[in-house]
């Protein structure tokens, strides 16, 4: 093939890219949806999922150094998704996720290369739309391919400051900064397991506080006062972390030393602050405190140290003492 043909191969190629631009976009778009609403029902926390398709130029690069002929049915990551979790067990849950929507053609596990300073990377799956996929949302879409990344949040920090170094791999790094290059990238791979291992005795904590008894030995944290809503206010919605949070800090300012404190005074003025809920009303859908502000109102009756309150606040609060147990 000589340079005008070449030419003319790269402009037909920029014609079928414009013409094809629309279902790339379709393409892009119903996979970063689905992933999410699949992902969203395993309950897995991500940190991120993005998408991307790529450039004209991208594609022209890649098609030269491989010697692509047809480009845009050859390549299988010019639609892409990175999905960015928190811990390295969440990608498998992840991975299963996605195979229960797309069909997963190839993996390719870049996350460990002991060769390689640079190594530790992402999963990558490359993925189609099942053939058996029907109807006007899937018209053009089923049998295509994309390419799905996969990453903790520990490799995408790590691939992220390894793409800025410019180094492509280890036969570009110099000799006297392998080492430390290494060594960066153990940091941050020992930082990735040891997250995870928190992640699991953390679980193993919260599964053991849901058969324990609320006991004197029972340390006040974000765990078992949440541990402590759950069961002493099941009734309430649920507080958002932060609420939970805030509620904690508080507990420990007002000198209590124990779970069994919390719960103590908690329960003996649960009753005054359903009566004080009732009678002054609550700004809210159903009229009601959330789990974390009728814990507040019960431990401000309790206790003269719980607050902060309004001295308006605290006067209304006065008159249903006589609602305690």
């Amino acid at each position: 093939m000589d340079s005008t043909e070449a030419q003319l191969d790269e402009v037909d190629l920029a014609k079928s890219y414009g013409r094809s631009s629309a279902l790339f976009e379709n393409l892009r778009g119903e996979v970063e949806f689905s992933i999410t609403d699949a992902v969203g029902k395993t309950g897995v926390k991500l940190h991120s999922i993005d998408s991307r398709t790529k450039k004209l130029a991208s594609i022209q690069q890649k098609a030269r150094d491989k010697g692509i002929k047809n480009p845009l049915q050859e390549i299988t990551d010019i639609v892409g998704c990175r999905v960015v979790c928190l811990f390295k067990e969440d990608i498998s849950v992840i991975q299963e996720a996605i195979s229960t929507i797309f069909d997963i053609v190839s993996t390719d596990d870049k996350s460990i290369n002991p060769e390689s300073a640079l190594g530790y990377n992402s999963i990558h799956l490359i993925c189609k739309i099942p053939e058996h996929y029907s109807g006007p949302r899937y018209r053009d879409l089923s049998g295509r391919y994309f390419e799905v990344q996969l990453r903790t949040l520990c490799m995408h920090c790590w691939a992220a400051v390894s793409h800025y170094l410019d180094y492509k791999g280890d036969w570009d790094v110099p000799k006297d900064l392998k080492a430390s290059l290494n060594a960066l990238s153990g940091l941050f791979y020992v930082a990735d397991n040891e997250f995870s291992r928190f992640s699991a005795s953390r679980k193993l904590a919260i599964a053991e506080l849901d058969g324990a008894h609320d006991t004197a030995s029972t340390e006040i944290n974000f765990d078992t006062v949440s541990k402590l809503l759950r069961s002493a206010f099941s009734d309430r919605r649920a507080s958002g972390p932060t609420s939970v949070s805030n509620l904690v800090q508080e507990l420990k300012q007002a000198g209590y030393k124990s779970l069994a404190e919390v719960h103590t005074d908690a329960l003996r003025a649960r009753r005054a602050a359903i009566q004080y809920e009732s009678d002054v009303g609550v700004r809210s859908e159903d009229g009601k405190f959330l789990d974390t502000g009728l814990m507040r109102t019960a431990l401000r009756l309790a206790n003269k140290k719980f607050g902060p309150s309004s001295a308006k606040t605290k006067t209304k609060l006065v008159d249903y003492e006589k609602f305690l147990d």
